[in-house]
């Protein structure tokens, strides 16, 4: 399976809420990229966060970071999920 193949599945995944298959793609994205490329773990972060398992979401966008400090879809997805979490304790 090519690493654009397995982003596309991803994305179709999504779109269809099949959110643990979609975890499941990503990480293999992840291990095909040696976890040296942003959009898989990003992709990871989106799915993860998708699951509700923000914490690890976060970590994940952490090692992004490290690769690319100042991606602004990394930044975004960190915003995203930390308006999740302030949601989910300020009901």
């Amino acid at each position: 399976m090519t690493f654009r193949y397995i982003i596309h599945l991803y994305v179709f995944l999504m779109y269809l809420k099949e959110l643990n298959e979609a975890v499941n793609l990503a990480e293999l994205a992840c291990s095909k990229s040696n976890r040296q490329k942003v959009p898989p773990l990003l992709a990871l972060a989106e799915a993860l966060g998708a699951l509700g398992k923000q914490e690890e979401a976060l970590k994940v966008i952490e090692e992004g970071f490290a690769l690319d400090p100042k991606n602004e879809e990394l930044r975004s997805e960190r915003a995203r999920i930390n308006l999740q979490v302030f949601t989910f304790y300020h009901r």
